[in-house]
C-alpha cells in the first residue's frame, strides 16, 4: 500500500500511537442491558479487554473496555 493510498483510506485510525483496520473490528450486538450497548464494533486484545469504536460520520470515536 502507497503513503496516498494509507491517507485516503478511511477505515485506518491512529489511537495512542499505534494504527488500526475496522476491518478487523467485530460487529457489536450487544443486549440492551448491556455496557457495550451504542458501540458499533470491538476489538479484543483477551477475553476481558479490548478496543470499542463508534463511527460518527468519516469521525471515529474510540473507547477501552476491561472487565
Amino acid at each position: 500500500m502507497t503513503d496516498e493510498q494509507f491517507d485516503c483510506d478511511c477505515s485506518f485510525f491512529k489511537y495512542r500511537n499505534q494504527y488500526y483496520n475496522l476491518a478487523d473490528f467485530m460487529r457489536n450486538d450487544a443486549a440492551d442491558d448491556s455496557p457495550l450497548k451504542g458501540w458499533h464494533g470491538v476489538c479484543s486484545y483477551s477475553y476481558f479487554s479490548g478496543l470499542l469504536v463508534k463511527l460518527c460520520g468519516n469521525d471515529v470515536i474510540v473507547g477501552s473496555f476491561c472487565s
